[in-house]
């Protein structure tokens, strides 16, 4: 190989290295990096509202309303948009396959949903590709010959944009709304189902502790 022959290849070299530099740079900036087909980034509606003062407090204070959003249903990309369900009072819980806690209390909630038919369960995954959590969440036994967990709808926080603004810490988080979108509890970490009991009186009466 010539001395020229050298040159023009590290010239087309580094017009390559440069051309994905940019595609990269694009990706990065528009949030498409890495970003699973059908399955939109999470989009607050309003911005969240300002914290406490405690130094990491979790989740929105009691008696706030929840920042609306909009995000992806897991088993079709369709978009599902939190004030959708005002009137009815919701849970929201943030889970996530690589979670034991989240899948240990999976059934307490599925039990939940049985006894009070009129709760919406929104469950958010976090970061999980959606067939891995639509895996995940039919392996879950309910118990008494049931598997497969079934939320009112299960959506995706790929980028952790609810997970933040609903001021995450660990997992799994729970926060109930009452009808009018007030948050009435924060619990992080497992709930019990005797707590669960407890939060869905307050959403369900309106009742702050």
């Amino acid at each position: 190989m010539t001395r020229y022959d050298l040159k023009r290849r590290l010239i087309a070299l580094a017009g390559v290295a440069v051309g994905v530099a940019a595609v990269l740079a694009v990706l990065s900036a528009t949030g498409s990096f890495g970003r699973e087909r059908g399955i939109e980034p999470a989009r607050l509606l309003a911005p969240p509202p300002a914290g406490g003062t405690v130094e990491f407090q979790v989740g929105p204070r009691i008696g706030q309303y929840a920042p609306d959003f909009v995000a992806s249903r897991l088993a079709d990309g369709t978009p599902v948009r939190l004030s959708s369900f005002r009137g009815r009072p919701v849970y929201l819980n943030f889970w996530a396959s690589w979670c034991d806690p989240c899948r240990d209390e999976l059934p307490d909630i599925a039990d939940l949903m049985r006894a009070h038919p009129d709760l919406v369960v929104i469950g958010i995954n976090r970061g999980d590709r959606s067939e891995t959590a639509r895996r995940f969440l039919e392996s879950i036994d309910l118990g008494d010959g049931r598997r497969g967990m079934r939320f009112t709808e299960a959506v995706a926080d790929p980028q952790d944009t609810l997970f933040n603004a609903y001021q995450g810490l660990g997992m799994p988080l729970s926060i109930f709304l009452d009808a009018s979108g007030r948050v009435v509890a924060v619990h992080n970490g497992r709930a019990s189902r005797e707590q669960m009991e407890e939060y869905y009186r307050r959403a369900a009466t309106g009742t702050l502790p």
